[in-house]
């Protein structure tokens, strides 16, 4: 059962494993007394237990059809001593992940959107197919995958002769161009996948009608979330700096059950926040920001006061603090206690949600090696109510911005730019017309 699991696991975070050797190491030791063929039997009774209990068996090991009711319940009592959290991982959707160019929309061939990635097709075309993969078709989303890499089945708990598997949650993953992070854009729920590619022709957005494309997964139109730019925060690890993380192959089934959990749990909170009555009334691509002025004033007010007293109590360490929010440091506050001071950078939210914003020069001290031990980053909920309630976030030794309680701090890079008039260019000052 030990070496079952550990070729599963394995066999699911992208890992060669060796069927064979695994097989004479138990014939030569653990289970000298067994031929091959009997534990070749046995490793597909595993499968057999796996499958009925929604779980993923290991491919090559095809579920044996008539494995004993006894066997079996000796089979589940190992699974559940060896992998405790087995049942929470059978919770967890059958999942694959495709890495795709970077666009805002993913709408169509629009010159303002183009394809952004390192794909070889990319350094050469404006678009890539995939930018139809978020453009519904008669109540349907249709998604495309570089290269073609074939689809293995059996990874999502599908027949290797099967055509289709159903059910699967298809995560999408692109390369931010600036930070060069490969984050999750978006996902399709309960999509069907083919192991074999279906050529159609987009009859909607630009471009549409003049390439046959060919898509690998599709799902209903109402299953589907694109996440705006500034909301990309969830990053995945490459095989660089995780083991089993994503490698070369635009096709990846994610690196372990762990981390499709995490996975799992994030796309279920954010489901759930846009899903919310608050959120549908929050500005769409980002932070939400009242659009009056004295509000915010009003809440940018409180929420100073509330950290103040915050820090000033008992509770909060009884700090003497000053404010230096008209000096422009890049944080509002500075709490003194002996020879230690924090830097506390205070924003206040009018509502529940967890999305605020920092200036440049805010971004840059919070992250300056000098600064960054000593940052605190205060946020209040609900500053105008009667329950406000605020999340202290500060840079850990795992190097994460961490709360008390675990809640962690993303930091999503936004790029800007500053556009000036000049009244007149003198005509022989080299300066040439951009074109």
């Amino acid at each position: 059962m030990v070496s079952y699991l550990a070729m599963q696991s394995k066999a699911f975070s992208g890992e060669k494993y060796d069927k064979s050797a695994v097989r004479r190491h138990l014939t030569k030791g653990p289970l000298s007394g067994r031929s091959a063929p009997s534990i070749e039997w046995r490793m597909r009774n595993i499968s057999s237990v796996m499958e009925s209990r929604g779980q993923r068996y290991v491919p090559g090991y095809l579920p044996a059809a008539n494995t004993g009711s006894q066997v079996a319940r000796r089979i589940a009592k190992f699974i559940d001593e060896l992998t405790p959290d087995a049942s929470a991982a059978a919770s967890v959707p059958r999942m694959i992940f495709f890495n795709v160019g970077w666009m805002k929309k993913y709408q169509g061939m629009s010159p303002g959107d183009p394809t952004l990635g390192r794909h070889g097709y990319l350094r050469e075309h404006a678009h890539g197919w995939e930018s139809f993969n978020f453009l519904p078709e008669e109540g349907r989303v249709f998604g495309y995958q570089p290269r073609k890499d074939k689809i293995w089945l059996p990874n999502l708990g599908g027949s290797p002769k099967g055509e289709t598997v159903e059910h699967v949650l298809v995560v999408w993953l692109a390369t931010h161009p600036v930070t060069l992070k490969v984050l999750i854009v978006g996902w399709y729920k309960d999509a069907t996948v083919y192991r074999t590619a279906i050529p159609r022709t987009p009859t909607r957005g630009e471009g549409a009608g003049l390439n046959e494309i060919p898509y690998t997964v599709e799902a209903l139109a109402e299953n589907a979330t694109l996440l705006p730019e500034p909301n990309r925060e969830f990053r995945t690890h490459t095989h660089h700096s995780m083991k089993g993380g994503l490698g070369q192959s635009p096709v990846w089934y994610g690196a372990n059950d762990e981390f499709r959990g995490r996975v799992w749990r994030y796309i279920q909170s954010v489901d759930q926040n846009l899903n919310s009555p608050k959120a549908s009334r929050r500005s769409k691509g980002g932070a939400p920001r009242n659009p009056d002025p004295e509000l915010r004033r009003k809440v940018e007010k409180a929420a100073i006061k509330h950290a103040t007293d915050f820090y000033t109590s008992k509770a909060g360490g009884g700090y003497d603090v000053d404010s230096v929010e008209a000096d422009g440091c890049g944080w509002d506050l500075e709490a003194t206690r002996g020879d230690e001071t924090l830097l506390i950078e205070v924003k206040g939210l009018s509502g529940s949600g967890g999305i605020c914003e920092f200036t440049p020069n805010e971004y840059a001290k919070s992250h300056h090696r000098d600064h960054q031990p000593r940052y605190v980053v205060y946020i209040v909920n609900n500053c105008l109510s009667e329950t406000p309630a605020a999340s202290i976030f500060q840079y850990t030794a795992r190097g994460l911005w961490e709360a008390a309680d675990g809640r962690r701090l993303t930091f999503t890079e936004v790029i800007g730019a500053r556009l000036t008039i000049i009244d007149s260019v003198s005509t022989d000052d080299g300066l040439e017309p951009s074109g």
